[in-house]
């Protein structure tokens, strides 16, 4: 559709020669054209559906932490399946930075992110910090940027979530797998 703020909105625009949805909604059909990255993105999304794939996980947070520190952010495990994906760099309760390896949605050039931790039940510990202390930085691409963490609440949240469910359905599933209210979180950049 265009370029947000941080650059190229990399999971929204159409690609030449496939038949990517313009609104990163993703069908088995879109697998099937796409070839192996559709393969990848089919794998990768669905690791959150699965009570076994803990493992599968962990490694994939492991390995995209390892990827940020090794390339800068430029790459992670998600990227390649072209889901749109950041690295949030946030302060834990105990003030050390935590690096959370995050996929979002762009809406009218706005990056959220929301707290799925993979359909579980408590919400993950990253939101938690993000209520205590809303400075946190992301990296989409190897470019940093600082930002305010906005919590999207009441009304605005159940407008953006509609928007959410509209792009990626996946939220929806997480959200009742979870039996919580997934938490939401605009990431507002500060230079």
């Amino acid at each position: 559709m265009g370029d947000s703020i941080y650059g190229p909105d990399r999971g929204r625009s159409q690609k030449r020669g496939t038949h990517i949805s313009h609104h990163n909604e993703w069908t088995e059909a879109d697998g099937a054209r796409a070839g192996a990255i559709g393969v990848v993105r089919d794998r990768v999304r669905a690791i959150g559906h699965s009570e076994r794939a803990w493992p599968v996980r962990r490694i994939t947070v492991a390995s995209d932490r390892l990827l940020y520190r090794l390339t800068r952010g430029r790459w992670t495990t998600t990227s390649v399946s072209r889901i749109p994906s950041l690295t949030l760099l946030v302060t834990r309760s105990n003030g050390d930075r935590a690096v959370v390896p995050l996929q979002y949605v762009s809406i009218d050039s706005s990056i959220y992110v929301l707290g799925t931790n993979w359909g579980q039940p408590k919400h993950p510990l990253w939101t938690g910090w993000l209520l205590r202390n809303s400075d946190c930085a992301i990296n989409v691409n190897g470019r940093e940027r600082n930002c305010a963490a906005v919590h999207i609440e009441d009304a605005a949240r159940e407008e953006i979530w509609q928007r959410v469910l509209h792009i990626s359905p996946y939220y929806g599933q997480c959200q009742d797998r979870a039996h919580r209210e997934l938490r939401i979180f605009r990431l507002d950049p500060r230079d």
